[in-house]
């Protein structure tokens, strides 16, 4: 045992010592480095942010315009749709109003007819009466 006060340094003091100061400066060299890594990608993951979001807003905006686009054909195709309905509706119009025109001829040649038998008969009770007989106009 050494004397009060007085330090023996051997070689197993010497190692002790020599390891911590290594240890403290390979810990604080690979703290600084990983530091550098982590800001480097701490960098990158920020300017891929930046560019993704970039990205977002030039598709957004692509989007928008493909949509507007789409609007303005479907509102194109409705217009067209409401003209076709429109002549729809006016071909069925047309149809019923063909039908009842037949229908009135029908009716009309019936009455016509009706009025012919019923002239017919009248002549032929004027002929009757008067004896005399009724001579149609020669055609030209």
């Amino acid at each position: 045992m050494p004397e009060k006060g007085k330090i023996e340094w051997n070689l197993n003091t010497w190692v002790i010592i020599g390891g911590a100061v290594i240890g403290v400066f390979s810990t604080g060299t690979a703290y600084g480095v990983l530091q550098n890594r982590q800001a480097a990608a701490d960098e990158k993951t920020e300017l891929w942010q930046q560019r993704h979001e970039q990205l977002h807003r030039e598709r957004l905006a692509q989007t928008t315009a493909e949509n507007t686009r789409t609007d303005q054909r479907l509102n194109q195709h409705e217009i067209s749709l409401r003209k076709l309905e429109n002549l729809e509706y006016r071909i069925t119009v047309a149809e019923q109003a063909g039908i009842n025109t037949g229908k009135s001829i029908e009716r009309l040649t019936d009455t016509v007819n009706g009025q012919s038998a019923d002239i017919r008969v009248m002549r032929e009770i004027i002929e009757r009466q008067f004896g005399t007989s009724f001579q149609r106009p020669a055609r030209r």
